[in-house]
């Protein structure tokens, strides 16, 4: 009875989570990336004797909670806004974000330069080049 009684409730979660299969691996993937980058930022800035498991402990609060917010958002969002506020879409760009300024951030330590400010700076530089050279053409037609 038991064991049947955990069985419906583990089918009804997995029903239940099965459309949010995709946002959950990507949240995943992203914690995966930015405890990689973590630890390679450390380890070049402070050296092995800084990277400790009580830092890991934070991993493992983010792969449990990320998630849980992902299903809460689901659940007030169905059961809820009805649909009408996209609740989930909204947490899981928070928690999205976060992650991928947290990467950069740490990329930042790795390389010794702010790479999502030098993209920028090469895409401005991109886009005067770009307008300088349809100047040039249309000054060479007329």
């Amino acid at each position: 009875m038991k064991t049947e009684v955990i069985g419906i409730a583990l089918a009804f979660m997995g029903a239940f989570v099965a459309e949010l299969h995709v946002v959950l691996f990507s949240l995943g993937f992203l914690i995966m990336c930015d405890t990689f980058t973590a630890i390679w930022s450390v380890i070049k800035k402070q050296g092995w004797a800084y990277v400790t498991s009580r830092k890991f402990g934070r991993i493992i609060t983010k792969l449990i909670f990320y998630p849980l917010a992902v299903i809460i958002a689901k659940v007030c969002q169905d059961y809820i806004a009805l649909d009408t506020i996209p609740i989930v879409k909204a947490t899981v760009m928070t928690l999205g974000l976060v992650e991928v300024k947290s990467i950069g951030e740490n990329l930042t330590v790795i390389l010794g330069f702010n790479l999502p400010t030098k993209i920028k700076n090469m895409i401005w530089q991109l886009r005067k080049e770009e307008k300088a050279n349809v100047g040039n053409d249309n000054n060479k037609k007329n």
